[in-house]
């Protein structure tokens, strides 16, 4: 590397840490599998709880009117199945799942990788590896262009508000929901008992947090087994005693039949229809906490299965007691079955409040990696899964906002009409990004994105149009919620690149801040040892040609950026004109992985002149970052192996340094020929 050129590192060690990327091992496909099993246990209690909870509510959401006909329920039972398996199974399990960005899942990673798309070329030009200038293909152009970056910036603030606002709404419903079957028990409880559990419940729920998801999916994962299993054999009975004749709304035709057929009627019941898939978007936003085999095996083995079997069991039973449409769950258990499904159904509704709680972590991760949050302290619940975390304020803050909710709304029902919006929003959202990744950064065939564009699109656009009628009577919360974040996010932003622009543009290259002082030639001539004596080793400021002097001791300067000179000593040598002997410019890396070896902690590069070094210190993210006594002589060590390196090979090519070098002490000696 040319001292004229520091700004130019193009190590990917530097750039990417691929030493330590090409340094970790996978483990054995055995163990990967067991891993995968225990992972599909634990994401069935921090997933699924949600869209595993939906048959207490969605016969009753949709038939608001009153007994339906026979011919409704199968309609309608085919509208929930097949709304199931082609957004949740073939959607998201199979496609939205493979757009991971490096394990990491949600509307934050389908950004992340349109962002870096549209950044490569600059990218590669300032690494040195193209010449910067217009691409010729006109998806590198599509994507780079700015109107579109911002376009995309604006729509995954919003679909992330989205997903935080459920984060708020999702517990408060499922634990309000859960409690309110007291009342079928017994009528001596008020709403204000009600109200009281319900923020107890949540309080213990919310404490349990800082445990990690691994813990709580332990703790929650053997409750939603058990619901599973149970609405699975109770669907199984339902189905033989009463209507089995419902088993043909597996056909898709009674669905598309039931909405020609109901007109408004059936397109408003759209937004109760809905709710048999609310919590799908923690699929792929919770991906960060297992891992994309887990999360497909347990949808397909266990919730998938018990879906249908509910759903068609529920049928079954309301064909035959169409009057017990408002309460189709709990009447149509088997009287010796109620009250052991009662509490797995409280139980299970509180797990339910998990998925967005645990999706909510991984979009505030997600959005302080790119920008638009503060760095809040995050806390690595899990040594061998880096998604697993814990944020303190985010926990506390989403606590503080369901009580509000809670105390304010006080119902399931006046709850229920906020939600359901965001959730199918941001479905739709996740579909135009990932339409794009598909074209710019996938490069797929056009016939596939257009084809995945127009199917996905329009069922879910058409569910948006029936959900919207909800924003006059409860909906408006939903989206105020959504406008909020996304007003914080975009503020933090846009003070955010301000400030990583002025720098950028106000950072200069070491070479064009510092110099060393040359004599001139006729000086030289005339009298060289003197002009050795005060020319060597001497500073001076590019521009000004002040003498910078050198003052014993290490001087440390913090810098994000692996490129250029900190502004700290651009500033500071303006003003003051002296600088250290040593002079390490240290950035501080957090690394995928989760402990670094203490020989691989430094990365270490020499800058041109004379005792400037860029040190990066990288640490993993189960490490606090400690600089102590040992982390500085950690790192002076690092720069101590450089230079007896460079004297080394300086020293082969040397025969007077050579010489020089036998007549040091022998510890000196033995430690520049050793390193």
């Amino acid at each position: 590397m040319a001292a004229a050129e520091p700004l130019r590192k193009t190590n990917s060690a530097w750039v990417r840490d691929a030493d330590l990327e090409s340094g970790k091992g996978h483990g054995s496909k055995k163990d990967y599998k067991m891993t995968t099993l225990v992972l599909a246990f634990q994401c069935l209690g921090v997933i699924y709880g949600d869209v595993g909870t939906s048959p207490l509510y969605v016969f009753a959401s949709v038939f608001v009117e009153g007994p339906p006909s026979p011919r409704d329920i199968v309609g309608v039972t085919s509208l929930i199945i097949w709304s199931i398996t082609a957004l949740v199974l073939v959607k998201y399990c199979i496609i939205v799942l493979r757009a991971d960005d490096h394990g990491q899942g949600g509307t934050f990673a389908l950004y992340s990788q349109l962002r870096r798309q549209g950044t490569r070329a600059a990218r590669e030009a300032i690494e040195g590896r193209c010449e910067k200038g217009t691409s010729s293909d006109w998806r590198q152009r599509l994507i780079e262009g700015r109107i579109v970056q911002n376009i995309l910036r604006v729509l995954v603030v919003l679909g992330v508000g989205a997903i935080m606002g459920d984060g708020v709404l999702t517990p408060a419903i499922s634990v309000v929901s859960a409690c309110e079957g007291l009342t079928v028990a017994t009528s001596k409880i008020s709403r204000q008992d009600i109200v009281g559990i319900a923020c107890a419940i949540l309080v213990v729920l919310f404490m349990l947090q800082r445990f990690g998801t691994s813990k709580v999916g332990f703790l929650f994962a053997p409750i939603a087994l058990v619901w599973f299993v149970f609405n699975f054999c109770i669907g199984l009975y339902n189905l033989a005693k009463y209507e089995p004749s419902v088993l043909k709304a597996i056909s898709p035709h009674y669905a598309f039949t039931y909405l020609a057929r109901s007109g408004r009627i059936g397109w408003e019941g759209l937004s109760g229809v809905l709710l048999c898939f609310t919590g799908t978007e923690a699929l792929f936003a919770d991906l960060g906490h297992f891992n994309r085999h887990a999360v497909q095996l347990g949808f397909l083995a266990v919730v998938y299965p018990s879906l249908m079997i509910t759903y068609l069991g529920q049928a079954s039973y309301i064909t035959r007691f169409p009057e017990e449409v408002s309460t189709t769950f709990f009447s149509a258990l088997p009287g010796w079955t109620f009250w052991p499904m009662f509490v797995v159904a409280t139980a299970t509704a509180i797990v339910a409040s998990q998925a967005l709680i645990s999706a909510t972590f991984q979009i505030v991760k997600q959005a302080i990696a790119q920008g638009f949050f503060p760095r809040f302290a995050i806390k690595h619940t899990n040594a061998k899964h880096e998604g697993q975390i814990y944020v303190s304020v985010v926990n506390w803050s989403l606590m503080a906002l369901t009580l509000i909710i809670v105390a304010t709304f006080q119902t399931s029902a006046k709850i229920g009409r906020a939600y359901g919006i965001a959730v199918i929003s941001d479905m739709l959202l996740t579909t135009h990004f990932l339409t794009l990744l598909m074209v710019v950064v996938w490069r797929k065939h056009l016939i596939f994105p257009v084809a995945f564009y127009v199917f996905f699109g329009a069922i879910e656009a058409t569910f948006v149009s029936s959900a919207l009628r909800k924003v006059p009577t409860g909906g408006w919360f939903s989206l105020m919620m959504a406008g909020i974040y996304a007003y914080i996010m975009l503020l933090w932003y846009y003070g955010s690149s301000r400030k990583s622009r002025f720098f950028t543009a106000t950072r200069k290259n070491l070479a064009d801040l510092l110099r060393i002082r040359t004599p001139k030639a006729e000086t030289i001539a005339k009298k060289p040892d003197q002009a050795l004596a005060r020319g060597r080793g001497q500073l001076q400021l590019a521009n000004t040609s002040i003498v910078v002097k050198r003052t014993p001791g290490i001087g440390i300067y913090y810098d994000d950026s692996i490129y250029g000179a900190p502004h700290t000593l651009s500033e500071l040598v303006k003003r003051l004109p002296i600088v250290q002997e040593c002079v390490v410019f240290l950035t501080i890396r957090a690394v995928p992985i989760p402990v670094v070896m203490p020989t691989e902690r430094f990365l270490i590069e020499e800058q041109g002149l004379p005792g400037f070094f860029h040190v990066v210190a990288r640490f993993g993210y189960n490490e606090t970052v400690v600089q102590d006594a040992a982390f500085v002589q950690g790192m002076l060590k690092t720069i101590m192996s450089l230079l007896c390196r460079t004297l080394r090979l300086t020293m082969v090519e040397s025969k007077v340094l050579k010489e020089g070098i036998e007549g040091l002490p022998e510890a000196v000696r033995a430690e520049v020929e050793g390193a």
